[in-house]
């Protein structure tokens, strides 16, 4: 039996049954109203503007180009709503089509006639680039953690449980904040570690004592919408904008693991997003990238100073945790980890520090203990000229483009975890 009929002799009667006889009539009567019967082909039927259909099954319809749709009960004549079970929902009308919008990634695609029967080519106009959409049938595969590998751009096969369920490390998505004092007193440490994100005039410290239990808070500073993230198994600290394509998304822990580092999830499509490659790498969102919002991982000590009218997040979370406990004491010390990440460049020890940056997708590495303290030091990389100064005191490594004098943000990682993601990666050497 073909797989795409039998997916809509599951779906389409339960569709239809959710809808009067009249709701099923106007499907009939106006969306496609134009729409001709095709030759002798039973069911099938010819729209002006929107090409052939097969019609058996309303309200869903097999189309040439795009395969089973769901035709919406907004539809009319000259506008369409229909829900893809690759890309959700999309719009499009007689004037903009084959131009489609798709309200899961708020970006209007345009279809390419080349496109294969295993897999739709569009142009999506937000991040300009070009993506290939799977059939429904090569789209739902089983389910890890409750989440469909649906049109992956990494090998799924490598995609791991990390232990906890989905949600089971619980993002926080109403943080609070207290003062430096207060935050001083109650539960920070001089060698505390704190992921420090500044907004105009506003800076935050989100401890790394708080994210080992949490690894994401989704916050906003004025109409900045952010992610601080965490990742205790790659030492990874990284703040991205969380307003992608114009809609404001929440992100949550999906429990599963791209190479030892965590995969997150957005709330509103599901999509899975790998916090070292900051893209999304499954779901309707797929090959979306993030943007890094420039965060300074510093010690608690050194923030304080720098910053005394500081918010600190608070440890009133909303969730039972004992946040003078670190869950992963000891981790850094032994030389293992929690799951394969392929053969591991023997250029330093696993688990050494390294501060990494990323030029035209391109990775390097500055190894923490072998920079010099306070000194700045020069290196090219991509064509580029940059220097890298390092302060032992603050645990601190600021990056400047030479040319520009502009900060390049900067990633701290235990080294396996780095060439993992960037394998051809420089290194710079004393």
């Amino acid at each position: 039996m073909n797989l795409r009929r039998f997916f809509v002799a599951l779906v389409s009667p339960l569709a239809v049954s959710a809808q009067d006889s009249s709701f099923v009539r106007s499907l009939v009567e106006t969306p496609l109203g134009d729409a001709v019967e095709e030759g002798t082909t039973r069911g099938w039927r010819e729209s002006a503007w929107f090409g052939a259909f097969q019609a058996e099954h309303l309200p869903w319809i097999y189309h040439e180009d795009h395969g089973w749709l769901m035709l919406g009960g907004d539809s009319s004549v000259e506008v369409l709503y229909f829900y893809d079970p690759v890309m959700g929902w999309v719009y499009t009308n007689r004037e903009t089509y084959p131009k489609v919008y798709s309200f899961t990634r708020s970006s209007w695609l345009l279809f390419h006639e080349e496109s294969s029967e295993t897999a739709r080519r569009y142009y999506d106009y937000s991040p300009e680039s070009w993506l290939d959409y799977p059939t429904e049938v090569e789209s739902i595969p089983f389910t890890v953690n409750g989440f469909r590998f649906s049109h992956a751009t990494i090998p799924t096969q490598e995609i791991f449980r990390g232990g906890p369920p989905r949600d089971g490390i619980p993002a926080i998505l109403e943080p609070r904040f207290v003062s430096m004092e207060t935050a001083d007193a109650d539960y920070m440490e001089d060698e505390d570690l704190v992921l420090s994100i500044t907004v105009n005039e506003t800076t935050r410290a989100y401890p790394y004592r708080i994210l080992n239990w949490h690894e994401i808070v989704n916050d906003k500073i004025d109409d900045v919408a952010f992610a601080a993230t965490y990742c205790p198994l790659c030492g990874t600290g990284i703040a991205f904008n969380r307003t992608i394509n114009g809609v404001e998304r929440s992100f949550g822990v999906s429990g599963l693991l791209y190479l030892d580092n965590v995969l997150m999830y957005d709330h509103q499509s599901e999509s899975l997003w790998s916090q070292l490659l900051l893209k999304s790498v499954t779901g309707p969102m797929f090959r979306t990238r993030l943007e890094w919002v420039e965060g300074l991982q510093i010690t608690w000590k050194a923030w304080k100073e720098r910053y005394p009218e500081g918010e600190v997040l608070s440890t009133d979370t909303g969730f039972s945790r004992n946040y003078h406990v670190n869950p992963y004491q000891g981790y850094e010390d032994i030389p293992d980890i929690l799951r394969p990440v392929g053969e591991i460049r023997d250029d330093l020890e696993i688990k050494d520090w390294v501060y990494g940056i990323i030029v035209n997708d391109k990775g390097y590495a500055l190894p923490r203990d072998q920079m010099p303290d306070g000194v700045p030091v020069c290196f090219e990389f991509e064509g580029r000229h940059f220097e890298a100064t390092y302060t032992e005191s603050t645990n601190a490594i600021v990056v400047t483009d030479s040319e520009t004098g502009q900060s390049v943000p900067g990633i701290w990682s235990f080294w396996f975890s780095w060439q993992a993601f960037y394998r051809d990666t420089g290194l710079w050497k004393p």
